[in-house]
């Protein structure tokens, strides 16, 4: 059975998601609509190509923007996927529509000078904490006020019990100077069509790209079977409560 764009879109936006939400992490709630994505860390070497991001090495001085005046250990952002902009495949706006609830909460739990801890954590369709998911640790990003900056190089998402490399993941945004909003922030990443069309049951993962306005490109092989994924406009903004653990169903 082969999948449709609409399949293919949700397995797209849960690769996304499901980065967010970091190693390890089963606890989207994107099964029932597609299938169910999997982190697991395997790299932390840095990126040297991919979708480019406007704010990766971007602090105070060169951004413009100015920096953060509050210490951000103990805040809370909302993130709603349904306010960000799919640039690829640009076909993946339709895709949020169809999920229960689209906001990730995200709560800082350590600040120092150069480096933000986060943990990340997905809303009840109101936006409130899910007390029924967990709370899941994100790497360390490096923090350049006000943007942070997350480079993880390779991931291996498992998908359907195929593995799947999410290579140049990459996340950055910036943080206002009261510390109450994210802005311009950007999640992005390259996958192989190839180890998606075994997890997805043989589907032509190009084709249905390019149904959603994305095209394939040549991988580091040379065979054109790769696709970017690029999220961006990534914004916050600040979220009441928040527990770890959380206190369960």
């Amino acid at each position: 059975m082969r999948a449709s764009p609409v399949a293919l879109g949700l397995t797209l936006v849960a690769l996304g998601a499901v980065l967010l939400l970091a190693p390890g992490c089963g606890g989207l709630g994107l099964g029932q609509y597609s299938d169910a994505a999997q982190l697991a860390d395997t790299s932390g070497a840095d990126a040297d190509s991919g979708p480019t991001h406007g704010n990766a090495g971007n602090g105070a001085d060169s951004s413009g923007d100015p920096p953060v005046s509050v210490g951000l250990a103990g805040h809370t952002w909302a993130v709603d996927l349904k306010d960000v902009t799919f640039a690829e495949p640009p076909g993946m706006a339709m895709v949020t529509s169809l999920m229960t609830s689209t906001i990730l909460l995200f709560h800082a739990t350590a600040e120092t000078s150069g480096t933000l801890d986060l943990v990340v954590a997905l809303a009840a369709p109101d936006g409130t904490q899910d007390a029924c998911q967990p709370v899941q640790q994100l790497p360390t990003a490096e923090w350049l006020n006000p943007t942070f900056d997350l480079n993880k190089g390779e991931l291996d998402i498992t998908i359907s019990h195929q593995t799947v490399a999410f290579q140049h993941a990459l996340l950055d945004a910036t943080i206002g100077a009261d510390g109450q909003t994210w802005s311009n922030g950007e999640l992005s990443g390259r996958i192989d069509g190839r180890q998606l069309s075994a997890a997805l049951n043989g589907t032509d993962v190009c084709a249905l790209v390019q149904s959603m306005g994305g095209a394939c490109s040549p991988c580091d092989d040379g065979v054109v079977q790769c696709f970017d994924l690029d999220i961006q406009d990534i914004g916050g903004v600040s979220a009441g409560a928040f527990a770890d653990p959380p206190s369960g169903c």
